[in-house]
């Protein structure tokens, strides 16, 4: 039976019903407005990269893999997507300020904070980036090679950096997974956060990119397995080496020699403390000034000097009279001071850069108080991406393709 003519849609329901139902209606169409405004801001705003306007400030988010934000800013958290292939378009382009240097970037890292309160000078075109595993590829693709030297922080570092490039943080990004045996401890135990932390994992640590050619064999060792194909598809693809040692007088200088006669464009990344005593004098004598030597041997190849971690509530008591966050910083100071001075003796020559990440991992998670896990480790990668794509503009460094 059809409505009765002459009475609308609403003319059997009571006025105090209608009301009600028009204030929900109303509101409703008032959120889905909202909803679609903020949406169309997000789109259309510099996305990913925070807001550059007013004072800004680092802060590192202890909880999330790493967050920017700005007094009265967004926060804009992590996530990596892989994509298809290179854009050579797109990496020819910076998505960031290039009013902001490489030097000056590190400068903003070490002062940022997780608490919203600097202790130091920040540039406020310094802007965190988070880039995609593609784009991170197109970065290091402008480089012979990236070799890292150092103690366990190194390690996991480079853990991080294998970890994005591999877009896999929840798996094994930063392991040889193709030497585990499924269904193993080792392949249950060291998953995501777990393979930083278990030592079980150490001894399939992807460290170089040696591990990833053709002479890779899966976990029966009996078929040769070539995993490059999942390494910076498209790119011409760096070497990637870590050099792990406890003491800074193993460096082996010859080594590093061989590498950089047929990599000239490459990336240093050095550090070493508590393997040393924290002995800044040490590490200066027998690390610092011998690669410095050897750098100034090939003019296209970068120093990036590393700092100390600062230390959690959560480290064993014994470790504070020599390991004490006062030690720690005291150690970073006189590293950062010496550093300087070498730069100022030597105007117009490639300066040795300083990555000061005490604040950096000061108050984040920490498994044993000392060492830190995939969050601090892909916040690590992805400020040394940050810094090697100003690096490469300022040098006039372009990607590297290759045909597949």
């Amino acid at each position: 039976m059809g409505r009765p003519a002459g009475v609308g849609l609403w003319g059997s329901v009571p006025a105090d019903t209608r009301r009600t139902l028009y204030i929900q209606l109303a509101g409703i169409v008032f959120v889905t407005l909202l909803c679609v405004h903020n949406l169309l801001e997000l789109l259309s705003s510099d996305y990913g990269r925070g807001s550059a306007d007013g004072v800004g400030s680092w802060v590192w988010r202890a909880e999330t893999t790493y967050s920017w934000t700005n007094f009265g800013g967004r926060v804009k958290e992590s996530g990596v997507k892989k994509e298809p292939g290179p854009n050579p378009e797109a990496a020819s382009l910076p998505p960031f300020n290039l009013d902001c240097t490489a030097a000056q970037f590190l400068e903003s890292v070490a002062t940022g904070s997780r608490n919203g309160v600097r202790d130091g000078p920040f540039h406020t075109d310094c802007q965190l980036y988070n880039y995609t595993s593609s784009e991170a590829c197109g970065v290091l693709s402008s480089f012979d090679s990236i070799l890292v030297f150092g103690e366990s922080h190194e390690r996991h570092f480079v853990q991080g950096l294998f970890s994005l490039l591999r877009n896999n943080t929840r798996g094994m990004g930063g392991l040889q997974n193709w030497r585990v045996p499924p269904g193993s401890d080792v392949d249950k135990q060291c998953q995501g956060e777990e393979a930083f932390e278990e030592k079980d994992c150490r001894w399939v640590v992807l460290t170089t990119t040696d591990h990833m050619g053709p002479e890779t064999f899966t976990a029966d060792e009996l078929a040769p397995l070539n995993v490059m194909h999942e390494f910076c598809p498209g790119y011409l693809p760096p070497t990637i080496k870590s050099i792990y040692s406890y003491k800074p007088e193993r460096v082996n200088i010859r080594y590093t020699n061989s590498i950089l006669a047929h990599h000239p464009r490459s990336v240093l990344l050095y550090g070493w403390g508590f393997h040393a005593g924290l002995d800044s004098a040490r590490a200066l004598q027998y690390l610092i000034t011998p690669m410095d030597q050897l750098a100034q041997e090939y003019p296209e190849t970068t120093q990036v000097v590393l700092s100390r971690h600062s230390a959690q509530a959560n480290r064993p008591e014994q470790y504070e009279a020599t390991q004490g966050n006062g030690i720690i910083r005291k150690y970073n100071e006189e590293i950062g001071g010496n550093i300087t001075w070498m730069n100022e003796q030597r105007p117009g020559v490639r300066p040795i850069y300083y990555y000061d990440m005490y604040n950096l991992t000061k108050e984040a998670s920490s498994f044993d108080g000392s060492h830190y896990g995939l969050r601090v480790g892909l916040l690590k990668a992805q400020v040394t991406i940050n810094f090697l794509d100003r690096l490469r503009h300022e040098l006039g460094f372009a990607p590297r393709f290759t045909k597949f």
